[in-house]
């Protein structure tokens, strides 16, 4: 079936504030290649928009007074990207504009209060924004609460990769419920695989031994900390090397802590890896240590590929692609010795492994690519074309 705005694709303006790549703006690059009954225009920063090679109609931010650091959402910011906003909007004759992260949909927010947007609009917030703010040492301030709550009534649809997610947007800053859809990220298992295979760019070592690896940005919300910890405490039983793959504002934290506990030739930081799925197929445990997450990319991208997992029970995504499936083991958040005790049973019981093997695969198949581009494409054209399936 094709839907469409008086007899063709509606054009929908998709607005990315980065500057940084991460799981979250490479999603969206993919997806906006790969959209089949919608047309999308882009409004992103150039050093991201920039290495897109597709036939996706782009507009630069820097183009535009004031928009060059996307991350504060104070009042200059809102006015300056919304008025960016308003103005690409208005060029490109679009028929509504999607906010991308949290800051995207409090820009797009005010591009609506402040100028005036042509269609509908709707954004995503993609983690729990008051475990963000928890994990800052601080709770949200009335401005903030009131800047989301604001963004989350005055958007017609806001995206959420969890439930527990749309919950703390809910509960926290009384986003109305009958505009909350929650969408699981999806994963390209097939590319996952195919680069696993080729092992193109793999510049590790030999594995003389077993291998346990996370890989994420090295921040306090990935709790690798507690993962070194827990490492620590079964080092002296099991001959494994652990490695961490990124980069982040706690490595040279974490190096200290390494130090600290002697492991220098046991745990390892590579960096950050264009291509990280052959570290991750030669693993024999992946973990995900996370003290927040908004889903779990690289966990089911693990599970896709056959390594048997551990994830910490983060109330937000990990315990929901886990929980009530024999496909990967959860502890506790910040449980070092839980972790600990669970690295030393799934690196002793080859049988465990095998089974959460197969049951991780097999969960992995649910939060395919093409399931979450499908929902998000019926999704958009429900709210901008009003011609759902």
């Amino acid at each position: 079936m094709k839907h469409s705005v008086a007899g063709r694709k509606p054009r929908i303006l998709f607005v990315l504030p980065a500057t940084v790549m991460g799981g979250a703006e490479i999603r969206l690059l993919q997806m906006v290649r790969r959209f089949h009954a919608i047309e999308p225009v882009l409004l992103g920063h150039g050093s991201l928009i920039g290495s897109l090679d597709s036939g996706v109609e782009m507009h630069a931010l820097e183009c535009w007074p004031g928009c060059r650091d996307p991350y504060p959402y104070h009042k200059a910011n809102l006015v300056a990207y919304g008025k960016a906003i308003s103005g690409v909007a208005r060029e490109t004759a679009i028929d509504g504009t999607f906010g991308w992260m949290h800051n995207g949909s409090s820009f797009v927010a005010a591009a609506k209060i402040r100028y005036g947007l042509r269609g509908r609009t709707a954004g995503c917030v993609l983690g729990p924004l008051t475990t963000h703010f928890a994990l800052s040492g601080r709770t949200a301030t009335f401005y903030e609460r009131l800047l989301f709550g604001v963004t989350c009534r005055t958007l017609d649809l806001m995206v959420t990769p969890s439930r527990g997610v749309a919950d703390d947007l809910s509960a926290a800053f009384l986003a109305p419920r009958t505009k909350l859809r929650t969408i699981y990220n999806g994963v390209d298992l097939e590319r996952s695989v195919r680069l696993a295979r080729s092992g193109e760019g793999f510049d590790g070592p030999g594995k003389s031994r077993p291998w346990i690896v996370a890989a994420g940005r090295l921040s306090l919300e990935k709790g690798y900390d507690v993962l070194v910890r827990a490492f620590a405490g079964i080092s002296g039983s099991h001959d494994a090397e652990l490695f961490i793959l990124g980069e982040g504002p706690e490595r040279e934290k974490l190096e200290c802590l390494v130090r600290e506990l002697g492991l220098q030739d046991r745990v390892h930081l590579p960096g950050l890896k264009k291509n990280p799925f052959p570290w991750f197929v030669r693993a024999d445990v992946f973990v995900s240590s996370s003290r927040l997450e908004g889903f779990g990319n690289s966990l089911v991208e693990a599970m896709g590929l056959g390594v048997p997992v551990i994830a910490t029970a983060c109330q937000w995504g990990p315990l929901e692609i886990l929980q009530g499936h024999d496909a990967g083991v959860l502890v506790p958040v910040d449980g070092v010795e839980a972790l600990a005790e669970q690295l030393s049973v799934m690196l002793s019981e080859p049988a465990i492994r095998e089974r959460m093997s197969e049951g991780g695969r097999r969960r992995a198949q649910y939060f395919s690519f093409d399931r979450m581009l499908s929902e998000y494409e019926q999704a958009l054209l429900k709210l901008f074309s009003g011609a759902g399936r």
